[in-house]
Formats: C-alpha cells, sequence, structure tokens
C-alpha cells in the first residue's frame, strides 16, 4: 500500500497514547482523530516529512501545522507458526496455504478454522468435480465372513489419499455397500438405459396400471422408476451412520474438508456361495428316516 502523510503534533500524540511520534512507531488508527478505521490497522511512522495534504484520513477540513509523519497502514493477524498449520492440515487433509489463510481469519482459533474450512470448501466443492483424481484408495469391509465387498476411492494427490479423513470416508463406503445388498452401480448416471427402458416396459404392464389413463399411468411409472434408481445407485443412499444424509452429500462434505475432488470409481461384492448350486435339505425327512432305523 503507498504511504500516506499523517499530522506529526503533540495533540495527535497525545490521542495515539504516545508523548511523541519518532521514526519506527506503531499507531493503531482506531486512536487517530479524524475517520474511524475498522479491523487492527495499524499506522509505521517512517520519517518526517512537509507534506500538508492527506487531509481525508483524519477528517480535517484543514490541518494548522506544517510537519507530517509519512506512514502506511498494515495489518495485524494473529501469529501463526508453522507447527500450527501443518496440525490443522493433518488434520483435515487441506491444502496448506488454505490451513494458513484459515488460521490467520480466525485467531488461531482451530475449531473455527475448520468450521471455515468446510464451509469455503462446501461452496467450492461444485467447481473441484472436474479436477482429475489420478490417486486414492482401495477399501474393503468383510462381514461376518460371508459378504465383502471391494472398492476404489480416487482422489487428486497421494498426501489426501494416505490422509485419515480420506481413508475413513473409503471405509465407511464399502460398510455402506455391505449393508445395502440391492445397490448395483455407483450413481444413476452409470445405469444402462436399455435397464431403464426395459423397467419402463414391465412396470407399464402392470395389472394395477392397466385401466388408468395414460397420462397418468406415465406419471406413476415415472415415479417408479426414480424409486428404483435412486435405491440402484451408491450416491442416492442414505448414509448408515446418518439417515439424514446421504452418500453424495457426505463426499462433498469430505471435498470441502480436503480441499481436492473425489470420485468413486467401482465396486465389487462378494457373497458366499453365490451363483453355486447347493444342496438342498429336508432335515425333517433326515430325521424321520434316521429314526426309522434306529
Amino acid at each position: 500500500m503507498a504511504p500516506v502523510a499523517l499530522p506529526c503534533t503533540s495533540q495527535l500524540a497525545q490521542q495515539a497514547g504516545s508523548s511523541e511520534l519518532v521514526r519506527g512507531s506503531i499507531i493503531p488508527l482506531a486512536k487517530l482523530p479524524g475517520k474511524e478505521l475498522v479491523g487492527n490497522s495499524r499506522v509505521k511512522v517512517h520519517h518526517s516529512s512537509p507534506w500538508p495534504s492527506l487531509r481525508r484520513l483524519t477528517g480535517h477540513a484543514s490541518v494548522p501545522l506544517p510537519v507530517f509523519a509519512a506512514a502506511e497502514t498494515t495489518t495485524s493477524k494473529a501469529s501463526v507458526t508453522p507447527a500450527m498449520v501443518k496440525q490443522l492440515r493433518e488434520e483435515t487433509g487441506a491444502g496448506m496455504m488454505d490451513c494458513k489463510r484459515a488460521l490467520e481469519n480466525n485467531d488461531g482459533d482451530f475449531d473455527k478454522a475448520r468450521e471455515f474450512l468446510r464451509k469455503k470448501g462446501l461452496a467450492s466443492a461444485e467447481k473441484k468435480a472436474t479436477r482429475i483424481t489420478a490417486e486414492g484408495r482401495v477399501g474393503s469391509y468383510i462381514h461376518d465372513n460371508r459378504i465383502g465387498v471391494l472398492i476404489e476411492v480416487n482422489c487428486e494427490t497421494d498426501f489426501v489419499a494416505r490422509g485419515e479423513i480420506f481413508q475413513q470416508l473409503v471405509d465407511d463406503l464399502a460398510m455402506q455397500l455391505v449393508a445395502c445388498q440391492q445397490v448395483k452401480f455407483v450413481s444413476i448416471e452409470d445405469i444402462p438405459q436399455e435397464f431403464i427402458d426395459k423397467e419402463k416396459e414391465i412396470e407399464m404392464q402392470k395389472e394395477d396400471l392397466l385401466k388408468k389413463p395414460e397420462a397418468i399411468r406415465s406419471k406413476i411409472v415415472d415415479g417408479r422408476i426414480a424409486k428404483l434408481l435412486n435405491e440402484l445407485a451408491l450416491l442416492e443412499q442414505p448414509y448408515i451412520k446418518d439417515d439424514s444424509l446421504l452418500i453424495k452429500d457426505l463426499i462433498k462434505q469430505t471435498v470441502a474438508t480436503i480441499g481436492e475432488n473425489i470420485k468413486v470409481r467401482r465396486f465389487e461384492r462378494f457373497v458366499l456361495g453365490e451363483g453355486l448350486q447347493k444342496r438342498s435339505q429336508d432335515f425333517a425327512a433326515e430325521v424321520a428316516a434316521q429314526t426309522k432305523k434306529s
């Protein structure tokens, strides 16, 4: 910022809380006569100067004394150390400069800084959706040794992929897929159009709709298909740990926290014995046969 001139008078010195203005003095602008300035702005006196203008800063119509001090405005920010930035980055996975800015804007308060990053990230999460995600993690979850899931989730950097927040998200998504066995696709956009057309055809021929007018029948079918597609897509599922939150919103929140784009690429579910022909057993008949033998 360009230097500004302030009147160097005994009156100014008294109002600024100093007996005199000397080179290197730091004077809070809030204590100076004239216009009230907002924030933690302050001035630093550099040298004496005979500049008789710049009345707008003080608000005076005229300045009778001829001596002025050249000064520049600076902004006081909370002292943010590299260790604080490192800690916040490890906790959130956000970028280094984003963490530094969040701490400075919130006077070094970690809770407020985390909230600042979350809000900032939610606002820009959609913008990040087109960024390339070439890193990530393959996660797994196995339940009772009978059903298991492998899932690939991508992010932008290896640093985030190794972070606790991202790893927790991947583990939660794998668990979600074990709990929601009806889910077959990542998103609605992944569902083939041929499948959708076939389901519409089946719904249109159901007995409870045959006697209804065509327009009404189409609306009912569209509603049923939309419900079916939501049930089949992972991103549309209510989060098992908080059913007020959809999986797609959980991912957006994580994007907001870590500051990187996240994509669920694919998953595979394994169910013990699925597709195998099993021997059917009639335990009642077997017990009866054993009884006759004895």
